[in-house]
Formats: structure tokens, C-alpha cells, sequence
């Protein structure tokens, strides 16, 4: 290279003059023709390919004069042209966007050609809503990779152009409209940020304002979901077609004067000219500075994107124009192109020679330039290792299947991707080994051993390969020129240089005609492509049944079947551990431990093997042994998870001695073999059957196989396991009906979707109970019975597939969840393509009608449980067809919930606009939406706004969609919890009260009034004016509390005690769901053989996830009451009419009830009986409108009780005033009552106790001591009654009762400190400052 250069210096200077005097100083074609200085100019060299150096962002490098040394600069703006070389300009997206992959629903992988397609318009967008229904959840996005609250410090830093900030101002004039979404956390590198692009509109703004520099950020948007809003370089529509998008301008003067203000400086030092005050703006300054130059020139754009979001056909119209109409652009050869031009020009001219073949060669980088490459580059590492010898390139991607590769490669700031072998054999140039090793793993994990995850490797380049060259890829026809289909694909293995394969090389054809997957390894032939020395330090095994055979004399193939389903999921297999022997390991080893477990096994396993203990059968015989070794039994569920037990004699025995125990029945339901499925079965197979009982016509047709191995075989461990193999692959292939006596037949082959008459003779006892009712059973010792299946072609499916398919789901989820810490397991089965598991249940009819439920999850991630995931489960169990649609905006994939999809279930978590929601309504008016659209800002700063926000979109997602919703705090028992049909008018009537409410006032503090008050409100209005209109009122059906409420939130803590059955609201006939409040009962423990455990255990989908149940406890029902005024009050001050502000408040609240007589009246805390004299003097009493008032003073002091009992009896015995002890009279021995006064009795209020802080106080009395007492004391206030309290240490709208309460007034007399626990702050109070003094029960539910 450096001889190369030299040469350059020294060659002659050719006059070029004549030629380029009608180019120069131009930009043509994507080449700066340069305006020669001299008459002279530097010549080309023949001997050599094209010297050139890249000046851009893309590639960090900024050269001062690169044309000294080479021929061409390639630039990425076209105002950093140079007369002293040819400049060849790339666009900066194009070049990302050419090398960029990403997932299509059907095609696999998408290079540059399909995404050509896209942004040309000739293929259906990926990521965009159907035409027909173009809903968008959210209006706008804006991604931003610098801290979007730093504004200031990105230009100190960053060195960005001023230019940058007006994106930032867009984005805020835009946001006085509608909220735009800042997206910051987008994953992945600049050139698949598309993916985090969702919404009608994506800002796309350049950083810097220069001609030819068009970045990813246009490229992006375009391929995300909506139109692209761009500013930048003016020169675009040169490139992309300007309709396309909404271009906003904004003046070269304005920028350049802006520019003038804040002058760019390669140095940290730079200050705005304007700021005199100090070094650095305040980013108020900054934004009222820019604001005054940009607002008037963004107007327009932000007016453009008004009008296409108020009108769908322009919407559309612009989103359906080709975002490309060069074809150039795209290419893949543009800026390849301008470099071809200068060569052919150059030639034309005879400047160079028209034979120089050099020029063809390639691109080469110049000494201090990067290198330039047509060629694509995969790096590959499939082996369950950690990979060595990485290094990084950024323009390599990245593919790893296991996570210790994946770990590694995030270290050093690279993201890889995984890999589905399944996937990458749609296509039909597969070659038949290949097929054959993918779809046979288990089998060639047993031949292969050590050797398998080299075939892995080799195989998975290979079809990354094929599949390439399945879609036209491979040579060009020359540099320069455009490609005949594809550019080439190179795959290497990670690390390893001298094992890169392309698809247009010799080796590549090569291996294709000798390579074989199913034959051992070739050195010779593949030494170069994999590293044949690397160490595996992992050990995988299986169990062994060597002893068991020569002990017994007999194999019947059972365990070995079972073998194949465990081989799965390891990477490869290394050792075989005797079930019988335990045989001492010098290395852990990781394997299953299913199977059936006798008197002669060693058990417990030995320390060197990790065993996973699942699908265990314990014979009578195992039972003893068992039971010796408990401890190590509850080791295990204490490190691991529970057991999985085969069948239900095992789980009860395993749950009868206290040991986490789950029913995962045989491993063998979970064979795979997809790729041997897809052939027709025709057959009829008999296992172990004695054909004289059976009909003459299945006999005849039928062919019959032993599960035994042959004596002469049966001593061999390899030929046991190729006999259960072969079976395997002739239930997959050829098996249309399995008619058998054995249990491990019936199962892989019920996996594998044949239907299975299952014969019994006697009944199959512990073995088969819990396991035979998922076939069809005949019992030929019935002698009543006759042959029920005809001649088989009318048989149906399996009758329990959809008990099975949880069995598979609980069994994935173990797997991945519990036993796989080093996530080999999970990892092997991504890798092969076994999940998501195929559904045995999926199109088969349902019992219920339902096919679409809606959940809303608004609180973070960290609030997700098991209790949510149960309530979906629940769902799943009584409708397993049905499609299940989670509406969030702060859960994503990645969660615990991902299991539902990977067991087979239609579910998905979907961004919701609440915006967008409104304007799909028919029942709102645009004007009100807009009105919703300005306010929401603000409202979202409110502290429960996201609870009004979830009680609007259960109503919008009802109307719009017609299906059921439920709450995640639900759990299913019999059906669905709420349904309607679409667009039903009497939520129509509910959205229009709900808005014209909001609109009139919000009320931050009143939970349920656009939840449950909203309802009954809209029912009782609709009764009202359609009472005599059947067809109005048949369209909204209340259904009583035990339906969907049996347990009142007050309650509800009852659910989760022991021993309730019999006091349980549950109506087994009409009971649909159970309510679990999760704020009631985030502190409750499900306690064993309560009403709970058994709704959050029988209706389970991923049954080995289990609750853990407490012992029973001794409940009272004032206990939580009396213990929270016991912990907090530690004075008996009182004194008479102590707050008539909230006295007179509640006597005019129930004089204006609909009756005044027989009122009871309760002062909680008592105290020396001054509050209960007050209320029945003064404001409570005959004379004042209350005839037969009565007030009951509730105290747990004797000597205070005392005192008050003698004061009423001396001074007031007249009085209607009665006083009971907490300690030994329940709360509710009066019954209910119609006012409930708790003044100064949940407060800290004792000056002796030293400094009133957050920790003082909640060392004494607790939020959740709070929350409790005042439930049971809502358990005794009748509805619409009044609850009022003065001097509480907590807020009261932050307990789960507020949604419950309206407001009635706000009183003076309140001064303890309150402690807000959302901030862990202690706030100071006063007489000015009037929190919320009793609010008024509701009255319906």
C-alpha cells in the first residue's frame, strides 16, 4: 500500500481540462466533478485497484486532505467537495439500510433487495396496519439517543450543530396538539431503529442542516408504521420521493443565523453569543431563545400533520406513495455507482485504459480509509460455550444461540441475534441430510456425541447459505455494476478468520456436494470452517437402564422413549448415569431424572450430577425409599421448584408429606418430530395389543409392533435406543390411528397429534391414573362393551388435548423457569425450533364462544406477579382457542408472560393510544377528543390519573371490539367476566357521560367516576328513559354480585383464610369470577385449604409456577380493627364539640337522606366520651331533625370507658349514648352504621415519644395498619353512608377504599403531619390546610 501511494505522488499529471470543462464544479450523478486548479490532473493507476478514503459519520472519520494520497473521497454530504480529487457521494442511510436485516412473517430474513421492495412500494409494508383497518395506537414518535432533559448539555458535549435543536422544538409544537411519544431506550444499533418507530407519524429530523447528508433517521421512518416528518438537508427530494413524507422547512438564513449565535468549535468551550449572564444558557433560555426564531417556520409542518391526522383518505394517500422512484438510490450500488461513473468517464476519455482489469477487482481501503465491501458477513458461534478470539466488527452481524455467546458479545457492545434452524428449512433446496439431521437431533446427539455441536455449526452455515442462494443471491456481474439478484453472503464461525464461506466461492459448492450432517465428521474437509479443537466443559447426559435389563430380563423400550423427549433440550449428549447404580462421575453432569423409580435405584442421585427431577413415576416400591429421603427432597423444591410427578398417585404422595409437588405427567408427551410430521399417514399401527380383541376389519388393515426389544438385542444399550427410535419415527410418519395397551406408546404418539385407542385390561392403576383419560379408552374386560370407533375415519382427535397441551405448557415452563439456570436447555429448544410448542387443542371446538379477551396493565413492570399471570391462565383454561390481547405501555416482551406465546397460546401485549382509542369512537365527538387531547398532558401529572385512564379504555375496547374484558385482579372459574357486543349503545351512552364529566371538571381525588359510579350512574339514567322499551333494556343485562363480585373488597381477605369453604359467597352453578383486589390483599397470605388456593390452583396453565400457601392462622373480625387503634393511640385526649366544621357537614348530609329516624351513629375511639356528648347535644338529636338517633362510643381503654360511662350517667343519662369495648365486643355487634367518626385515632400524636418523622411513625402504625382498619370499619358503614376523620397520619385517597368514596366536603380542624407514600415524605399540616375530611359511601356496586 505504501509502495502504492508512493507511485501515486509520482505519476505523471494528465491534462483533463477539455473534458471536464461543461462538468466542473458540478455534482453529477452522485460525483463532484472537480474545477482542476491546474490543467493538469493526477491519473488513475492501472496496476493497482482504486485507492480511496471515506470522510462521514457513518465511518467516525474526518480526513483534512485525503486527496493527496488517493483517488476518490467518498463523502456523505455533497458540501464537502474537494477540487483536488473526484468525491463520490453515499447517502448515510442508504448505507445503513443496505446492510440491515429484519424479521418478515414469512420470508425469513429481509437484506437489501426486499427492503428495496418496501420503500419502492412494491411489497406489502411489514409494520404497518392493514388498509382496512389503518388504527394506530399512538400519533407520533420521536427517537432520540441523547438525554432528551439535557438539551444544554447535548450541544456542550456532544458538539451538535444548533441545527439539532429543531427537531426538539418541533416535537414540542407539535406536542401543544397531541402527545407525541419520546422513545430513548431504543434497543439495537442507529439502522434498526425502525423497529421502535410505531404510530401515525415518526419525527425524522436531521442533526445538522447540510445538502446530500440524509442519515438513517428518514431511511427508519420510512420503514416504520407511519409517515416520516423530516427536516435536514433541502436537497432531498433529489433522492426519496418528496411526497412521501411531510417535508418541514425551515430557511438556510434562519439556520445560518442561528449558527452565528452558537458558532460550532472543536473544543468543549463553545458559548452562546446571546448569553451574557454566564458561560452556559439555561435550557428555559435555550428553548424561548429557539422558540422566537423557529415557530413561525415549523407552523406550516405542524398544520400539515394536523390536517392528515384529521383526514384519513390524505393519511393515506401520502403514506401510500413509493418512498423511493430513483432506482439507483437503492440499488445497493449507490455510491458504487458514482465510482463506475468516474471510472467509465475516465475511460471514455481515454485517461485510463479501457483493458485496466484492475478496476474490476474490488475496492480496496487506503492506508488511513475502511474498507468497502459488497459482501454481506454473518458471524456464527451455535456452540453452548463461551466464544473466543472474538473481534468486533460493526459492520458484521452477529448470530448466537446460546446465552453464554450472547453474554459475551453484549460485553463488548455487540448485539447478535438467535438462531431457529426449523426456520431456515422452508425453502426446497434443503438437502435431505440436512433434513434429516435437524429433524432426527435426538437420534444424532446419540451417534454423534462430542461431534454434534460441530455438525450444528456447520449445518446452521450452511443454510444460512442456501437460503441465501434460494432467493437469488450470489456473484456480481462486476464491481460497479448492479447485481444480478443479490449481493454475496459470507458466513464465518466467531473468532475463527480463515473460516469465512461465501456465497459465490468455490468452497461453498464444495461442501454442498460432500458435506453430510448424518455421516461423522470430516477433518479434512471442515477443519478450516469450525474449531474442531474446542473444549466442552459442560457434561450431558441420560439415564442408563444397563442393570435394570439384566436384572429383570425384559426392556420394553418405556424409559428409552422417554430418553429421546429429554434429549431435546441438551446441547449434546456426553454420559450415561445407571438409574440403577448411580454411577460415581467425576464431572457434573446435567440430565432428566423421569421415569420409573423402583427399590433398586440409587437414589438420591449422586452429588456429581445436577439431576432435574420431572415426570417421575414412584412405584410402591420407590415409597419407602422416598420417604427416607424427604430432606433431600425439600433441598431440591427449595433450590429448584417443585417436583414434577407423572401421574396422580405420585403428586398425592409427594403433596401428603409436604414437598412442592406439581403433575407434569410423562416427558414423552413432549416429542418433536416436525420435520418427519409433515409427511401424510395413512396407517394403522397396533403396539402391544392381543389382536383377538379387536374387530376382524381393523386386524386385517392393520400393522402390528412390538415395544419389546428383541433377547438377542436387549443387552445393548444402542440397540434399545435405535428400537424406541424406530417406533418414534414410524408413529410420525406413518401412524394414522395407535391402537395400544402401553402407556409410553400412547403418549409420544398423542403428542404427536395421532389419535390413540388406548386398551386396558384391567385398568392400568397408578401407572395410567391421571394419564389414560387423555385417549380414547377401550376396556376389553368389559363384556358389555362392544367396539365404539367403527373403521377409525371418523375418530377425532385425542378427548383431553387441551389438558394435555397445559401439561406440555407447565413442562416448558419448568424447563425454562426452574431447571435450566445456564439456560442450555431453553436455549437447545429455541435452536431447534421447539418452541412455541404446537397446540394438540388448537382449531379443535371449545366448549365456550368466546374468542377475544382484553386485559389492561398500566402499573410498572415491577407490579406484574403470578397472581396476573394466573388470571390469563385462567382465561386460557375455560377458552384455549381463544385470543387474549394485554393493552400496555409499560410491558413489553421479556416478561414472565412471554410463556403463554411459547406454550402454543394466542397472546400478545399491544401499545395502546388513548387518543387514538377516543377518536375510533362513534360515541365521542371530534371536538371532545381534541378538548381530552389538550388536557391530557396535564391530567397524566395527577397522581391516579392512570386509574381513570384504564376505567376509559375498558369502555373504548369493549364498544370498538365487542368482546370480553377482564381485570387482571380477576380470576376465572366458570366464563368470562364482562361482554358486550360491538359498538353496544349503552356504552355508548357510559363514553358520553364519561367525557362530558371530564370535560365539565376533573376530579383527581374521586377514583370510581369513571369506573363503577360511571356504570350505575348510565344504568339507573338508561332504566329510566327506556323502561318501557324491551329492545333498549334487553341490551344491557346486570348480573347479581355472586356472578362476578361474590366477594366484596371489604371481604375479600376471607377468600385467602383457611377453613371458609363453607362460608364461601362462591355459587358453585353461578359464580363466574372472583375479584381479587390486589391492593386489599397485597399483604394477605394464601393459606392452605382457603378459597383461594384452590381458585389460584385449579384452573392453572403452568401448573409448576405454584403459590406458595401459608400455614392456617386464627382470624377475627375486628382483630385487624382493635390491633390498629391498640398500636397507635397512646393519649385520651378529648374534648367537647372538638370539630363542628365536620359536624355540622355530616348533620346536613343526613338530613338530606331520604329518612332521618332509627339513625346509629359510631365514634370510633371514643376516648372519655366528649365526641359522642357533642353529637347528641348538639347536632343529632330530636331537635334538630333526628328523633331516634342512637351514637355507640368504640373504645379498648376500660379505665376511659369507665369515665365516659359515668360522665353520660351523671350529666346526660337521657341521652341516646351507649359505650362498648373492642376488646371484647365485635365492631358490628350494633349492626351497621349510618355515620362512622374516626377523629385522632390514626395519628402519632404523643409529644413525649421525641422528633415526628416518617420512620417514627411507621414503626408504630403502618400504611398497611391503616388501610385494614378502615375496611372493616367500610365493612360496618352502610351504603351511602359517611365516613369522617380528622388528624390522620396517612392520606386517605392513597388507600384502596377512595375509589369507593365521594367526596362531601373539606373541613378546617386537621394539623398532625401526614406521611405521603408515594415519596416517603413527611408533610407538614395546618389549620389552612384542609384535607379530605369523610366522604359518602357508594351506593351501588
Amino acid at each position: 500500500m505504501k509502495e502504492s501511494i508512493k507511485r501515486r505522488r509520482e505519476s505523471p499529471f494528465i491534462d483533463i481540462s477539455n473534458h471536464v470543462k461543461e462538468l466542473k464544479g458540478q455534482w453529477k450523478l452522485g460525483v463532484y466533478w472537480p474545477s482542476v486548479r491546474e490543467k493538469k490532473f493526477m491519473r488513475v493507476l492501472r496496476d493497482r485497484p482504486a485507492l480511496m478514503s471515506i470522510r462521514g459519520e457513518v465511518f467516525w472519520r474526518n480526513l483534512e486532505n485525503p486527496c493527496k494520497d488517493v483517488d476518490f473521497v467518498w463523502d456523505r454530504n455533497t458540501e464537502n467537495s474537494s477540487d483536488e480529487c473526484f468525491t463520490i457521494h453515499y447517502l448515510q442511510g442508504v448505507s445503513g439500510a443496505y446492510l440491515r436485516e429484519f424479521p418478515v412473517l414469512e420470508d425469513g430474513e429481509l437484506g437489501s433487495r426486499a427492503t428495496t421492495d418496501i420503500y419502492e412500494g412494491r411489497v406489502t409494508h411489514p409494520y404497518r396496519p392493514p388498509q382496512n383497518d389503518m388504527h394506530y395506537d399512538k400519533f407520533c414518535s420521536f427517537l432520540i439517543r441523547s438525554d432528551p432533559n439535557g438539551l444544554v448539555q447535548m450541544f456542550k458535549d456532544k458538539y451538535y450543530d444548533i441545527d439539532a435543536i429543531v427537531r426538539h422544538m418541533f416535537f414540542k409544537q407539535l406536542g401543544e396538539y397531541k402527545a407525541c411519544e419520546r422513545i430513548t431506550g431504543c434497543p439495537g444499533n442507529p439502522y434498526t431503529s425502525y423497529k421502535c418507530f410505531v404510530g401515525k407519524f415518526h419525527i425524522t429530523m436531521e442533526n445538522s442542516a447540510v445538502d446530500g447528508y440524509i442519515s438513517e433517521k428518514l431511511f427508519n421512518g420510512a420503514l416504520g408504521t407511519g409517515i416520516p416528518i423530516y427536516f435536514g438537508a433541502s436537497d432531498v427530494g433529489s433522492y426519496i420521493n418528496p411526497k412521501s413524507v411531510v417535508l418541514c422547512n425551515v430557511s438556510r438564513s434562519v439556520i445560518e443565523e442561528m449558527r452565528a449565535f452558537y458558532p460550532r468549535a472543536p473544543q468543549k468551550s463553545r458559548t452562546f453569543l446571546f448569553n451574557r449572564t454566564s458561560f452556559w444558557p439555561t435550557e428555559q433560555e435555550l428553548l424561548k431563545w429557539a422558540d422566537r426564531y423557529l415557530r413561525r417556520h415549523l407552523e406550516p409542518c405542524v398544520k400539515k400533520v394536523i390536517e392528515l391526522d384529521a383526514n384519513d383518505s390524505a393519511f393515506r394517500e401520502v403514506l401510500n406513495e413509493p418512498f423511493i422512484t430513483n432506482p439507483d438510490i437503492m440499488s445497493g450500488l449507490y455510491p458504487l455507482r458514482g465510482i463506475e461513473l468516474a471510472y467509465d468517464t475516465l475511460r471514455n476519455w481515454s485517461l485510463i485504459s479501457s483493458s485496466d482489469e484492475s478496476v474490476t477487482t474490488g475496492i480496496r481501503r487506503s492506508a488511513s480509509g475502511t474498507s468497502i465491501s459488497s459482501f454481506k458477513v454473518i458471524e456464527l458461534w451455535t456452540y453452548p460455550v463461551q466464544p473466543f478470539g472474538v473481534k468486533p466488527n460493526l459492520r458484521h452481524s452477529y448470530i448466537c444461540s446460546y446465552h453464554s455467546c450472547r453474554t459475551t458479545m453484549f460485553e463488548m457492545g455487540i448485539v447478535s441475534q438467535p438462531l431457529n434452524l426449523k426456520s431456515l428449512m422452508s425453502h426446497s433446496n434443503v438437502p435431505s441430510s440436512y433434513r434429516n439431521f435437524i429433524g432426527d437431533q435426538h437420534w444424532f446427539k446419540i451417534l454423534h456425541q462430542y461431534e454434534f455441536p460441530h455438525h450444528v455449526q456447520l449445518v446452521s452455515i450452511m443454510l444460512l447459505l442456501l437460503e441465501h442462494e434460494s432467493k437469488g443471491g450470489g456473484a456480481w456481474d462486476k464491481v460497479g455494476s448492479r447485481a444480478i439478484a443479490e449481493p454475496p453472503l459470507c458466513v464465518m464461525t466467531v473468532g475463527l478468520d480463515s473460516s469465512e464461506i461465501c456465497s459465490d466461492s468455490s468452497e461453498f459448492v464444495s461442501l454442498k456436494k460432500k458435506y453430510d450432517p448424518t455421516a461423522p465428521i470430516n477433518e479434512d474437509l471442515v477443519f478450516q470452517f469450525i474449531p474442531l479443537n474446542i473444549p466442552f466443559q459442560e457434561h450431558f447426559g441420560i439415564l442408563g437402564f444397563d442393570n435394570w435389563v439384566s436384572s429383570t430380563g425384559k426392556a420394553n423400550s418405556g424409559d428409552e422413549l422417554q430418553t429421546f423427549a429429554g434429549l431435546q433440550f441438551l446441547p449434546y449428549l456426553s454420559d450415561y448415569i445407571d438409574r440403577e447404580r448411580g454411577l460415581p462421575i467425576a464431572n457434573q453432569v446435567n440430565l432428566f431424572g423421569n421415569g420409573w423409580w423402583g427399590t433398586r435405584v440409587a437414589f438420591p442421585p449422586h452429588e456429581s450430577s445436577n439431576m432435574i427431577l420431572v415426570s417421575m413415576h414412584m412405584s410402591s416400591f420407590f415409597l419407602q425409599v422416598a420417604s427416607d429421603n424427604l430432606e433431600y427432597f425439600k433441598s431440591y423444591t427449595h433450590d429448584i421448584g417443585p417436583i414434577g410427578a407423572r401421574d396422580i398417585p405420585s403428586y398425592e404422595f409427594l403433596k401428603g408429606k409436604g414437598v412442592p409437588v406439581f403433575v407434569s405427567s410423562c416427558f414423552s408427551q413432549m416429542i418433536s418430530m416436525y420435520e418427519h410430521e409433515k409427511k401424510k399417514r395413512t396407517g394403522i399401527v397396533i403396539v402391544d395389543v392381543e389382536v383377538e380383541h379387536l374387530p376382524k376389519t381393523i386386524r386385517l388393515v392393520a400393522k402390528n409392533y412390538s415395544s419389546y426389544v428383541p433377547e438377542d438385542k436387549m443387552m445393548s444399550r444402542f440397540e434399545r435406543l435405535k428400537h424406541a427410535y424406530n417406533l418414534l419415527r414410524i408413529y410420525a410418519t406413518e401412524t394414522k390411528v395407535l391402537i395400544t395397551s402401553q402407556i409410553h406408546a400412547a403418549l409420544p404418539a398423542s403428542a404427536l397429534g395421532i389419535p390413540v385407542i388406548f386398551v386396558e385390561n384391567t385398568g392400568g392403576g397408578d401407572l395410567t391414573e391421571g394419564i389414560s383419560d387423555l385417549f380414547h379408552v377401550y376396556n376389553v374386560n368389559n363384556v358389555n362393551a362392544s367396539w365404539p370407533y367403527g373403521n377409525l375415519n371418523d375418530i377425532g382427535s385425542n378427548p383431553q388435548v387441551h389438558q394435555q397441551d397445559r401439561y406440555r405448557a407447565s413442562f416448558w415452563h419448568y424447563i425454562k423457569a426452574r431447571a435450566d439456570r445456564k439456560h442450555h436447555y431453553e436455549d437447545t429448544a429455541r435452536l431447534f425450533g421447539l418452541v412455541p410448542l404446537t397446540r394438540l387443542g388448537k382449531g379443535t371446538e371449545s366448549m365456550h364462544l368466546h374468542s377475544l379477551f382484553h386485559f389492561i396493565f398500566t402499573t410498572p413492570p415491577k407490579t406484574l406477579t403470578v397472581r396476573v399471570q394466573r388470571a390469563i391462565e385462567a382465561v386460557f383454561f375455560h377458552h384455549p382457542n381463544a385470543k387474549v390481547m394485554l393493552h400496555s405501555n409499560t410491558l413489553s416482551d421479556g416478561t414472565i408472560l412471554d410463556c403463554f406465546w411459547e406454550a402454543g397460546y394466542d397472546f400478545g401485549i399491544y401499545n395502546y393510544s388513548f387518543i387514538n382509542l377516543l377518536q375510533s369512537s362513534s360515541a365521542i365527538k371530534t371536538t371532545e377528543v381534541n378538548d381530552i387531547a389538550m388536557l391530557l398532558p396535564n391530567l397524566r401529572k395527577e397522581q391516579y390519573w392512570y386509574s381513570h385512564e384504564t376505567d376509559f379504555i375498558r369502555l373504548l375496547l369493549l364498544e370498538r371490539y365487542g368482546v370480553a374484558w377482564q381485570d387482571s385482579n380477576h380470576r376465572l372459574i366458570n366464563g368470562a367476566a364482562m361482554v358486550f357486543e360491538k359498538g353496544n349503545k349503552f356504552l355508548q351512552s357510559c363514553l358520553r357521560k364519561g367525557v362530558s364529566t371530564l370535560l365539565a371538571g376533573y376530579e383527581p381525588q374521586l377514583w370510581s367516576t369513571y369506573g363503577p359510579n360511571l356504570l350505575t350512574s348510565t344504568y339507573r339514567e338508561w332504566f329510566k328513559v327506556y323502561k318501557n322499551n324491551m329492545t333498549m333494556t334487553a341490551i344491557v343485562d346486570v348480573a347479581e354480585n355472586d356472578v362476578f363480585y361474590p366477594y366484596p373488597y371489604e371481604i375479600v381477605h376471607e377468600c385467602f383464610q383457611c377453613n371458609n369453604e363453607s362460608k364461601s359467597p362462591i355459587n358453585p352453578t353461578r359464580t363466574l369470577a372472583v375479584h381479587l383486589n390486589t391492593k386489599a390483599t397485597a399483604g394477605s397470605a394464601v393459606e392452605q385449604n382457603s378459597v383461594c388456593s384452590r381458585i389460584l390452583t385449579e384452573s392453572c396453565i403452568f401448573c409448576d409456577d405454584p403459590i406458595n400457601f401459608s400455614n392456617c392462622t386464627f382470624h377475627n373480625s375486628y382483630d385487624a380493627a382493635k390491633q390498629a387503634v391498640k398500636a397507635i393511640e397512646t393519649s385520651h385526649f378529648s374534648k367537647m364539640n372538638r370539630y363542628p366544621d365536620e359536624f355540622t357537614a355530616v348533620q346536613k348530609f343526613l338530613k338530606n337522606m331520604s329518612t332521618v329516624a332509627n339513625r346509629k351513629i359510631l365514634s370510633f375511639g371514643s376516648s372519655t366520651g366528649e365526641e359522642a356528648i357533642s353529637l347528641a347535644t348538639l347536632y343529632l338529636n330530636e331537635k334538630e331533625g333526628f328523633p331516634n338517633a342512637t351514637i355507640y362510643g368504640f373504645d379498648l381503654d376500660n379505665p376511659t370507658l369507665y369515665k365516659a360511662r359515668q360522665k353520660v350517667a351523671k350529666y346526660f343519662e337521657h341521652l341516646p349514648i351507649h359505650f362498648f369495648n373492642g376488646q371484647q365486643t365485635p365492631l358490628d355487634v350494633n349492626g351497621k352504621y349510618d355515620a362512622i367518626f374516626a377523629n385522632s385515632v390514626f395519628c402519632h400524636h404523643n409529644p413525649d415519644a421525641g422528633p415526628i418523622t416518617v420512620e417514627t411513625i411507621k414503626s408504630r402504625f403502618t400504611f398497611q395498619d391503616f388501610e385494614a382498619a378502615l375496611l372493616k370499619l367500610d365493612a360496618v358503614l352502610n351504603d351511602g353512608g359517611v365516613l369522617a376523620m380528622m388528624n390522620t397520619n396517612y392520606y386517605f385517597v392513597d388507600t384502596i377504599l377512595a375509589q369507593r368514596y365521594e367526596l362531601l366536603a373539606q373541613c378546617a380542624g386537621d394539623s398532625v403531619p401526614k406521611v405521603d407514600i408515594k415519596k416517603h415524605v413527611l408533610v407538614e399540616n395546618n389549620e389552612t390546610t384542609k384535607p379530605i375530611a369523610f366522604g359518602e359511601k357508594e351506593r351501588m356496586e
